[in-house]
Parts: C-alpha cells; sequence; structure tokens
C-alpha cells in the first residue's frame, strides 16, 4: 500500500522525467487523446503506475475509478484510485487547454490544486520544480562564485 505523498510523488517525478503528456495524434487533426501508454513510451498518470506487464490495450479510453478495470488494478497495487483520477485530471486538463509548449507549466498549476487537498481531502508536499533554464551558464543564477 502506498501512501498519498508517495503516489503523489511518483506521478509527478515521472511526468516530470517525461517532460510531456502521453498523446496519440489524430492524423487529420489538431485533436489529439490522452493515453496510459503510448507507442513510444509515454505515459499518463496513470499509466505511470502500471507495470508494462499488467497493461493492456483495453484500458485505453477508460478513467481510472472503481468501477473500470484500469481503476480495479491501479486500487489493487495499492495506491488511492481518487488520488491517482485528480492526478490523471492535471495531466488531461493540461493537455486540452493549452498549447503544447506550455504544457508543463499548465501541469504544475494543476498539481498545486491537488496538493491543496480540496479535491481528496488530503493536503500533500508540493515542491516547486528546478528550471535549468532560469540558471547562468555555470548553473550560479547569474552571479558569479569567487
Amino acid at each position: 500500500m502506498f501512501t498519498e505523498q508517495e503516489t503523489f510523488d511518483t506521478v509527478v517525478s515521472y511526468l516530470r522525467k517525461q517532460g510531456g503528456p502521453a498523446l496519440e495524434r489524430d492524423g487529420t487533426t489538431k485533436d489529439s487523446v490522452c493515453l496510459y501508454l503510448t507507442d513510444d513510451g509515454k505515459s499518463c498518470a496513470g499509466g505511470c503506475l502500471i507495470p508494462p506487464a499488467l497493461y493492456k490495450k483495453a484500458f485505453e479510453g477508460s478513467p481510472v475509478n472503481a468501477y473500470t478495470e484500469v481503476g480495479i488494478l491501479v486500487k489493487k497495487l495499492g495506491h488511492n484510485i481518487q488520488l491517482v483520477r485528480q492526478l490523471q485530471r492535471c495531466h488531461d486538463s493540461a493537455v486540452n487547454r493549452t498549447p503544447e509548449n506550455t504544457w508543463n507549466d499548465s501541469f504544475e498549476e494543476h498539481l498545486k490544486r491537488v496538493a491543496s487537498g480540496r479535491a481528496t481531502g488530503v493536503p500533500l508536499i508540493y515542491v516547486v520544480p528546478f528550471n535549468y533554464n532560469k540558471c547562468g551558464p555555470h548553473g550560479d543564477f547569474g552571479g558569479s562564485v569567487k
């Protein structure tokens, strides 16, 4: 059984490292669909908690909840499905409401809301990500080391 903080930290760390959403693009439109696992190995918030050996293509299109096969699996793996569903919404909402180049910023804003505990009743610790792009050429934030 994972604590809510462990689940939150696992998903946040995975998606930050991945650097963007898990999408399948429709070749004829600008529409995209969020996936648990993409052909190029990216995962969504729920998908990154599922070991590859347990993944099924049938999970796609189903939300994480108590009544779906994917939700039942996530719960059996020891995760709070209400929290995973909120994290999945962070992933999907960031995709659906922002241009792709600002996905990370939108995702972080959604994470702050989940961490507040309003939706799940469980407040979590949210750690602001380190932005390497704002560092100087030697990792110094614009100052110098003497």
